[in-house]
């Protein structure tokens, strides 16, 4: 037996021994029934004391998960519960940080891409600017450079002093500035050669006798006479040979100037030179107004006009 059973006997058997005794005053049954209630008190408490070993000797229950909010660290149990919830908030915050992460990378991407479009379209835009103003440049250059164009031959016949025939010919190229700026010719070229009445030149007009360097400048819608052609030595029997058609005298030009924009030009022109009378009646004017001599008698068939 228990202890706590045999304190519980002992109490009740004294209490019946004192109530079986006779009182023998008014004090004693005072004495009697306060002893009584101590003893019932006592049984009480032992009683309660019972019951609170035999509630602590039974085995003990699983302990509920923590509630939300809850903080039991008295279980193992709850423990674990708040490290998987921490596990659980961990995971969920890990795979936000991924997501946000996968969708800043595309939005960087997506703005990579708008960039290097952007990119794209200005140096198209760029290139566009510098092919227009490379035209507009280019279109202001043709409108303000000068243009020098061939305009005509120039035939200075040349006398003899004592007999007044015609001796030689000189035949200059006269050149005119068409354009809207100044011209400076730095260099004229000439060709001359004679050929048979019945052979065919060819090209022989692209082909020049480099000249010395010249500086002359052409003003704007002013002309200027260049050559001589004294390589050809056109003298009254050439230019007789050349009158009864056994031969031919080709002449050709070619100068190069500059504009104000320092580029440099050229202009070319190659002629057939004609006479039509015969050089041997060519007398040099009478000083006294008697003129027998018209540069009509000499003339040019056009081979080539002018080019560049």
């Amino acid at each position: 037996m228990s202890r706590g059973y045999r304190l519980f006997f002992v109490a009740a058997f004294g209490w019946l021994a004192l109530g079986t005794a006779a009182p023998s005053n008014n004090s004693a049954r005072a004495n009697h029934a306060e002893t009584a209630h101590n003893v019932e008190n006592s049984l009480a408490r032992t009683a309660n004391s019972q019951a609170q070993v035999v509630e602590q000797a039974r085995p003990g229950e699983y302990e509920k998960p923590c509630e939300e909010g809850e903080r039991n660290y008295r279980s193992d149990l709850c423990a674990q519960w708040e490290a998987a919830r921490a596990a659980r908030d961990a995971a969920d915050s890990a795979w936000w940080a991924v997501f946000w992460s996968i969708f800043s990378l595309g939005l960087s991407g997506a703005g990579l891409v708008a960039l290097l479009v952007t990119i794209k379209q200005g140096r198209e835009a760029l290139a566009k600017a510098e092919k227009a103003n490379g035209i507009a440049q280019d279109t202001a250059k043709r409108q303000l450079r000068a243009y020098v164009t061939f305009s005509k031959l120039i035939f200075i016949p040349v006398f003899d002093r004592d007999t007044k025939l015609l001796t030689r010919l000189k035949v200059q190229g006269r050149f005119e500035n068409n354009g809207q700026t100044p011209a400076k010719i730095v260099a004229c070229i000439t060709g001359g050669q004679w050929f048979p009445a019945n052979e065919d030149p060819g090209d022989f007009y692209r082909q020049f006798r480099e000249s010395d360097a010249i500086e002359v400048v052409i003003s704007v819608g002013q002309m200027s006479d260049f050559g001589d052609f004294t390589t050809l030595n056109l003298n009254a029997v050439k230019l007789r040979e050349i009158y009864t058609k056994h031969t031919r005298a080709i002449l050709s030009f070619k100068i190069k100037y500059l504009d104000v924009f320092e580029e440099i030009w050229e202009a070319s022109h190659a002629s057939e030179l004609v006479v039509y009378d015969d050089p041997a009646h060519m007398v040099r004017p009478d000083p006294n107004g008697i003129d027998n001599f018209n540069t009509l008698n000499f003339g040019a068939r056009i081979l080539q006009g002018a080019f560049t």
